[in-house]
């Protein structure tokens, strides 16, 4: 029964990595699931081969592998890479010490058994007892975090899904393997096949899981090209000007299909939101709809689905909406001041690169030209 089980999650493991391989990982969070992937294809093949190359009954029934330790850290650090929680990724280096230290135990544990398998039985329990003790309490403490992370900090979509769907089953998982040991089945690994069983059974399914995320992304992209081909049947996909954003927002939206869902939508707007408040990107007075989309990892089309259905605003009314909150900014800290002020200087710093659009902007957002704004807040000052 155990032999089949690994045989078909190995088989789903490879198909998997090769589907994601194939499709090209175009996302940071492509990348992050193939290496879980990759690590559940070393998990299954290492089991295949004791299971199948090993004489030693006690080696092929409990001896446990390092590679059971990289499972929650990487999902831990895809749900931080999707908050866009960058620094906080280098500062949980910690979180692969343990798999260090396993896998010298397992390396030192195998070169025993192999130079002496009659002293390498006891080192091997030992091996099994402390790897066994260190990785349920870490994995049930890392996927509950996940968990928890996942819920307070990412939108509604499908990575977050996907994201708590891993983790609940590596949590459930690790917390049925804990009651077995905390009720006096110690050798749960040895004479109990039940664990290994649903152990091997989850990694397939979680291989299926992110064989079907992935599936619907690439459905979604294929969606949103089709729809802009439609929208400009003659013409290949280029870079859209203001003017062509403004008569793509106009286009009447029951003759379009919706293409995204609205918790895709909101997890692109979130993205949006965290790198306009944090990162500033509005500040690239050359920033294009193509650019934006790098700088968030998302296609531009989804973006541009996004800003006209759930925002209900084109690019460029969006982009200079924040220069001109920024400007607004600047604008009364140097009236409260008593500063004088240069508006083209603040403007250009804010990303506007010509003065009429600044003053077009500007009005059309506070019903004041930046001038009369500026007078009204620092009626003594000169500009």
């Amino acid at each position: 029964m155990m032999n089949y089980i690994i045989v078909l999650g190995l088989f789903q493991a490879i198909l998997t990595a090769l589907f994601l391989y194939s499709t090209r990982l175009r996302k940071t969070t492509d990348t992050f699931l193939f290496v879980l992937v990759l690590c559940i294809v070393v998990h299954l093949s290492i089991k295949f081969i004791i299971y199948h190359f090993v004489d030693e009954p006690n080696v092929r029934k409990a001896m446990n592998t390092f590679i059971g330790f990289f499972y929650t850290p990487i999902v831990y650090l895809l749900a931080l890479n999707e908050a866009k929680r960058k620094k906080n990724m280098i500062s949980n280096w910690y979180l692969f010490v343990p798999i260090f230290i396993v896998t010298i135990g397992f390396f030192s544990t195998a070169t025993v058994l192999y130079a002496a398998p009659a002293q390498g039985i006891g080192i091997l329990q030992l091996y099994n007892l402390a790897s066994a003790l260190t990785f349920m309490p870490f994995a049930i403490i890392l996927s509950a975090k996940t968990l928890y992370f996942s819920y307070r900090n990412l939108a509604p979509s499908g990575t977050r899904t996907l994201i708590t769907r891993i983790s609940s089953i590596l949590l459930g998982l690790n917390c049925i393997g804990l009651v077995y040991y905390s009720i006096g089945n110690n050798d749960m690994y040895g004479r109990d096949p039940f664990i290994r069983c649903l152990a091997y059974a989850c990694l397939a399914i979680i291989c299926i899981l992110i064989g079907q995320y992935k599936f619907k992304s690439i459905a979604h992209e294929n969606a949103v090209q089709k729809v802009f081909a439609n929208l400009n049947p003659n013409e290949e996909p280029k870079e859209e000007s203001e003017p062509d954003l403004a008569i793509l927002h106009k286009t009447d939206q029951k003759e379009r299909k919706e293409i995204l869902t609205k918790e895709r939508m909101a997890e692109i707007w979130d993205k949006l939101e965290t790198g306009m408040k944090t990162e500033r990107y509005y500040k690239d007075n050359e920033l294009t709809l193509e650019k934006l989309a790098q700088l968030v990892h998302e296609n531009k089309y989804y973006i541009s689905e996004t800003l006209n259905n759930y925002a209900n605003k084109p690019f460029y009314t969006y982009v200079n909406e924040y220069r001109v909150w920024d400007i607004k900014g600047k604008i009364e800290r140097y009236a409260t001041n008593e500063l004088d002020i240069n508006m083209l200087t603040i403007a250009y710093s804010a990303g506007f690169n010509s003065k009429s659009s600044f003053n077009k902007y500007f009005k059309e957002m506070t019903g004041l030209t930046p001038t009369h704004y500026f007078k009204m807040l620092s009626p003594s000052k000169s500009i």
